[in-house]
């Protein structure tokens, strides 16, 4: 019989096998406990036992590893995943439970892909969704369909890289500035609890993540999937986790520091990337406007309505719910536009959204909007000039109906205005051609083509004071 010592206790065993197996399993329950000096000692003890299997010596060392880890000695654990690589090559049919078993340790390095929606949750030590009390990360919450997106670290820290380039900005897709990271100082970051994603904004879709556990990511959002349902929409996302420094990759003589992260090269695409990206983009918009402008124009021929070019009116929204167009279906009373491709105008920050369902308007797209929306009924700018007073009410949505005037009072942030917009026509179900002033400070603007006389557009002025 062979009596060992473990951690102030003994194990008595008559086989080898048995013997190691016991071993095995005190150990990770004293690494459980928070006791790797102890665990250590198990596993080391279990590796010099005499014909020992290859999954049990995988996992063993896997086990020293990871107290190593625990223990801040990470370069020995790198050396010793190292040596765990040509143990799993004996043993390919338990690869992925010791690969697993790892991650769930937090020890090794990951990667890959993974999709969630609205408040659902990703485990990177699990590598699978998790409920959102077990999530590393959170999708919280959304705009613009899922244009916007933002992520929450529970307990733990993230940035994204809009706020580490700032006005440097980069004229790389998100996929491609992820492969440019290869590490980052966690001092120099400016580190949130939580951080926001913008389609238009790539550099804002990359991200650098602080665990809880002491792990870090990076993190890249590189596709969104388009549905009818918004709360179901999946982003897909692509990711590098890390378990003891943010070191996402090999560091060459080339590599450049901004804001704390380092850059294996300029964060900016090459000219021929930019014109060969710029050319499929200038291709697909292109066209979605061609078929968007042909479908509403056999409509107004058949319906026998009148509508400006939407190609060359701004004022002419389309609705979101029948194209899925985020940025066709809204407007800037600020900017006096719908088109906004590169957003650097808007940032896409918008004050009014047709068509999110039905024929509705809609005012709170972004999550610091505090905006109303007050149907005023039917009249014309005259008939509204007339008025003496008009009650703003708390709604933040109203239904679309032709020759209607409506107030919008455009609050949030950075800015506190109000506006009046009529639905000069409307197509059901597809389109509207609105018409609009807006009090900017001392200034009141208006839409193109819309004449007023000099004592409405003082009455106009006063209402929106």
């Amino acid at each position: 019989m062979l009596v060992l010592a473990v951690g102030g206790g003994a194990l008595a065993e008559d086989g080898a096998d048995e013997t190691t197996d016991e071993l095995m399993a005190r150990a990770w329950r004293q690494l459980d406990a928070h006791q790797p000096a102890q665990a250590e000692a198990t596993f080391r003890s279990a590796l010099g036992q005499k014909d020992l299997r290859a999954k049990r010596r995988a996992l063993a060392r896997l086990g020293v590893a990871v107290c190593a880890s625990r223990l801040k000695r990470e370069d020995e654990a790198e050396r010793l995943l190292t040596k765990l690589k040509d143990d799993l090559a004996s043993v390919p049919r338990f690869r992925r439970q010791i690969v697993d078993k790892a991650c769930r340790y937090g020890v090794g390095a990951a990667a890959g892909t993974f999709s969630f929606h609205y408040r659902q949750g990703f485990s990177f030590a699990q590598r699978k969704l998790v409920d959102p009390s077990e999530a590393d990360v959170i999708f919280k919450s959304c705009a613009g369909g899922i244009s916007f997106i933002t992520l929450e670290v529970p307990g733990g820290k993230i940035v994204n890289l809009e706020r580490v380039l700032r006005r440097r900005g980069t004229s790389m897709k998100a996929d491609a500035l992820f492969e440019t990271v290869v590490g980052a100082d966690p001092a120099k970051l400016r580190w949130r609890d939580t951080a926001r994603g913008a389609s238009r904004i790539p550099e804002s879709d990359v991200f650098i993540l602080r665990l809880r556990d002491g792990g870090w990511v990076k993190l890249a959002i590189v596709g969104r999937t388009r549905s009818s349902d918004w709360m179901t929409q999946p982003a897909k996302l692509r990711y590098a986790y890390r378990p003891g420094r943010p070191a996402f990759g090999v560091r060459g003589d080339n590599d450049r520091e901004i804001g704390g992260v380092l850059f294996s090269r300029e964060p900016q695409a090459t000219p021929v990337e930019i014109a060969a990206a710029q050319r499929a983009t200038a291709g697909q918009e292109r066209r979605k406007r061609q078929e968007r402008t042909a479908m509403l124009r056999k409509v107004l021929a058949q319906a026998r309505i009148k509508m400006p070019d939407p190609d060359k009116c701004q004022e002419v929204l389309f609705s979101r719910r029948r194209f899925q167009d985020y940025e066709a279906c809204t407007f800037s009373f600020r900017f006096g536009i719908r088109d906004d491709p590169d957003l650097k105008k808007t940032r896409n920050d918008w004050d009014l959204q047709f068509g999110n369902g039905r024929d509705v308007f809609h005012v709170n797209m972004v999550g610091d909007d505090r905006c109303t929306l007050t149907p005023l009924g039917k009249l014309d700018w005259a008939e509204l000039a007339q008025r003496r007073r008009v009650e703003e009410g708390q709604k933040s949505g109203a239904a679309v109906m032709a020759g209607h005037c409506y107030l919008v009072h455009t609050k949030d942030t950075d800015a506190d205005y109000r506006s009046f917009v009529r639905v000069a026509t409307l197509v059901p179900g597809m389109a509207c051609k609105i018409e609009w002033v807006s009090l900017q400070g001392e200034e009141l603007k208006r839409s193109p083509g819309l004449k007023l006389t000099e004592g409405q557009a003082a009455a106009l002025k006063t209402l929106l004071k």
